[in-house]
Order: structure tokens, then sequence, then C-alpha cells
């Protein structure tokens, strides 16, 4: 199944709106972080809000903001659509975000205070909404409509409302399980009074 995901994922998608969403990001991101310059960074950040407010947050309804960090091959099936990401969150490489998801903190007063840390090759569905100091680990599923408050351990998913974590069996290899078919075997044929019934 993860291969199957994994070459999914190998195609672009998301068209023109995660093209401008994720080049407005990069560019505000690279300012944020790289330039040092203090006049020359601030204009560039005057620049970046203006561009990120008109067309990330006001046209394509999402909100990026230049400060949190994105690894490499951030998918956005729809185009980012009604995606909220909080300023400190840290999302891994190759993740894949469907429309209307939320990755943000928990404010003081209101519990754990924090923001979330996603791994990489995770997919998070549609009107997914991670809250708080979470870690989801590498190769998660957060299923639609999913409220996630707790950690994610890596090839697990997690469903409902508050949500509760199922921990996939690895499949099996094929020596494996060749292996298993012929120790079966053996123990019937050692077992004389199985066979005589």
């Amino acid at each position: 199944m993860r291969e199957t995901l994994f070459e999914q994922q190998q195609h672009p998608v998301g068209g023109l709106h995660a093209a401008i969403v994720l080049g407005v990001y990069r560019t505000g991101n690279f300012i944020y972080y790289k330039i040092k310059i203090p006049v020359v960074r601030e204009l560039l950040l005057f620049l970046y809000s203006i561009i990120d407010y008109l067309l990330v947050r006001t046209i394509l309804n999402s909100e990026f903001p230049a400060s949190c960090r994105i690894g490499r091959n951030l998918r956005l099936p729809h185009g980012g659509r009604g995606i909220i990401i909080d300023r400190d969150a840290v999302i891994g490489d190759d993740v894949t975000l469907f429309h209307q998801v939320t990755i943000g903190r928990i404010m003081a007063g209101y519990g754990r205070e924090g923001s979330p840390i996603i791994g990489n090759h995770v997919l998070i569905g549609m009107g997914a909404k991670i809250l708080g100091p979470v870690h989801i680990g590498d190769h998660a599923k957060i299923e639609a409509n999913s409220v996630v408050l707790r950690d994610v351990p890596a090839d697990a998913t997690a469903v409902g409302i508050p949500a509760k974590i199922f921990h996939e069996a690895p499949e099996p290899e094929a020596d494996e399980a060749a292996e298993d078919a012929e120790n079966a075997e053996r123990e019937k044929a050692a077992d004389p009074a199985e066979t005589a019934v």
C-alpha cells in the first residue's frame, strides 16, 4: 500500500493554485530565514506580506506563513484551498495535505501550548485538524475530518473526533509467508493424531 501511495505522489497535483501558494510561501520563507540585511529584509518581507495577503489569503483562501518550516515536495491536491498552517509548525518531506486542513497551535490556558511537528511521507485527509504540540510520525495517515490532539506514531492511522490511533500490521514479506506455510505443513505432518482423525 505504501508503494502505491508513493507512486501516486510522484505526479504533480494541485495545478496553478498549488504552484502559486507554494511559490509565494517559498519566496517568503527564503526572505524570512536567509536575508540578513535588516533594511532589505524588512522591505522584502513587506512586499511578500502584500502578495501573500492578496493572492494566497484573499483569492486562494489559504494561510502559509513565511516562518513555518515545510519540507520538499509538499503536495496540495486541491490547490491548498482552505489550508491553515501555524507560524511555528514543522512539516516534513513528501507530505500530502488535502483541502480544509488546519495545522495549528493550542493557546495558553487551553492545554499544552505549542505547534505540531509532522514527519515525512504523511497523508492528511480533507478537513483534518492537528492541534497542539503533537508529533506525527513518518508514513502516518490522518483520515478525513479527524481531530488529532495527541502524538501519532510512525506507520499508524488516526481516525475520529478526537482521533483514535490504529497501528497497521506490516505486510509479511513473500519469503516470510512461504516460510510460515512450510512450518504449518511440517507441524501438520509431525502430528499423526490430527491426520488420523
